[in-house]
């Protein structure tokens, strides 16, 4: 996120190259906030809160994610500097109302 908004950016970088770009406000950043993302063949979407945010198909995305990361927006070397209560990973991708229950209730 951003230090002096309330804006969670997500980004795809293949190489050196950015090849997904997109913002999110929320209202306030130091609140927890429930977030997932979903990759799959250049189809890209993204929920907060219980809340689509992001859709995207994009072309020319790379071949195989293997790294998840977390950095300051404009900035790949700070460190996050957000609050993590709980990361989950599963083996297939889940559905979108899937995602949309995974991210609905906030604790």
């Amino acid at each position: 996120y951003r230090t002096n908004s309330n804006v969670i950016n997500f980004f795809i970088r293949d190489g050196g190259s950015v090849t997904f770009n997109q913002n999110v406000t929320v209202q306030d950043i130091t609140e927890y906030h429930k977030v997932a993302l979903k990759y799959k063949n250049g189809d890209i979407a993204c929920w907060v809160d219980g809340e689509e945010k992001i859709i995207s198909t994009a072309t020319g995305m790379p071949s195989g994610l293997s790294r998840l990361g977390f950095v300051l927006e404009g900035a790949s070397v700070d460190p996050f500097v957000g609050k993590v209560r709980e990361v989950k990973a599963f083996r297939r991708a889940l559905t979108d109302a899937e995602l949309t229950k995974l991210t609905n209730n906030i604790v």
